[in-house]
């Protein structure tokens, strides 16, 4: 892969020492803003966590908004760290993906929640047909369309947690490789270890965000009241936010987009996973505001939101076909056994 000559960057990972001396006023500034930012992301979600415990203290999607509302202010704690401490971005990131681990889970579940539980949640799906140009394969219209059923529902749910694994796994094994080898995963380069690792990351990220797009596709129109569709483009935002948006920073890195400088946090080939740090800090603050109008409202997050009516129909028509289907072949068996009377008199 062609690079730049970063001859004159350091190799060594930015220390505190290094960011205290070499600080600008601008840089200053920019610090003082996102320790406030900071300390009112965490007001923000402890008002909100006290406020969904109080109004939806007996409802289970109460519990669960709380694990997703924290996702923000963990990634903006965490992020603010990987400023101030440079070097342990490799340990604060792949805590941050173990928790996004935990709030996908929590999203799967708390939308069978708003159906009023599993079963429900199957029965209004099942026969729904759903397409397959979902993001980021949406630009294909030829893709088929496909039917749901209970394999289905499980397939996407699958696609989405295979992300929730693999993440945490992948930037675990590329801590050993740091640790071992100490070379900073901030340039990508072929001859290095950690990139296929940050490649298929990549690929998880992308089929994670396909399969989102078809459970939002799936349960969208029946969850409008929940606002299902703000809550599922918010967690694509994090994906990309977290993951792309730091794979397109190295490139730039790599490609001498973002150069080398003399002196400052910029001047160390971790540069670009510093500024992705602070992106995140701003980007995460934003997203948290957006949820914060989404969740913390008794409105569209309460158990069983979708209407029983909704629900029992479909209930109640699936026991009705079930019903016939069991008549009609207890009918057939029936003539089966039952000789006819011109049979009987043939038999005479």
């Amino acid at each position: 892969m062609s690079t730049v000559d970063e001859s004159n960057c350091s190799l060594v990972p930015l220390s505190v020492k290094d960011l205290v001396q070499d600080m600008t006023p601008y840089g200053l500034a920019i610090l003082v803003i996102e320790s406030l930012i900071v300390l009112v992301s965490l007001i923000i979600y402890f008002e909100a966590y006290f406020f969904i415990k109080t109004i939806l203290a007996r409802e289970p999607t109460g519990r669960k908004s709380v694990f997703v509302l924290g996702l923000y202010p963990v990634f903006i704690t965490l992020s603010y760290m990987s400023v101030l401490i440079p070097r342990t971005s490799t340990v604060t990131m792949p805590a941050a993906s173990m928790y996004l681990s935990v709030v996908l889970h929590r999203l799967i579940s708390i939308q069978a929640d708003y159906f009023g539980g599993r079963r429900n949640y199957i029965e209004i799906i099942t026969g729904q047909e759903v397409s397959l140009a979902s993001f980021p394969f949406c630009i294909c219209p030829c893709l088929p369309v496909m039917t749901m059923d209970a394999k289905h529902v499980k397939i996407i749910e699958c696609g989405i947690m295979q992300h929730a694994v693999l993440r945490p796994l992948f930037y675990y094994i590329i801590l050993i490789i740091e640790s071992a080898t100490y070379i900073y995963p901030t340039k990508y380069d072929s001859n290095l270890p950690y990139v296929y690792l940050y490649v298929a990351i990549n690929i998880s990220t992308i089929y994670a965000m396909f399969n989102i797009g078809l459970m939002k596709s799936m349960v969208g129109d029946h969850l409008k009241d929940c606002k299902i569709t703000p809550k599922f483009i918010c967690i694509r935002l994090v994906l990309i936010t977290t993951i792309l948006q730091e794979t397109l920073l190295s490139f730039l890195g790599t490609f001498g987009v973002i150069a080398c400088r003399k002196s400052g946090p910029l001047a160390n080939q971790s540069r670009t996973l510093w500024l992705n740090h602070n992106l995140l800090i701003f980007e995460m603050f934003f997203l948290l505001l957006w949820a914060r109008h989404l969740y913390r409202t008794q409105e569209g997050n309460m158990y069983g939101i979708v209407p029983p009516s909704q629900i029992y129909r479909k209930i109640r028509q699936n026991e009705r076909l079930n019903k016939r289907e069991s008549l009609t072949a207890d009918y057939r068996k029936a003539n089966e056994r039952t000789p006819l009377l011109s049979d009987i008199f043939e038999q005479a």
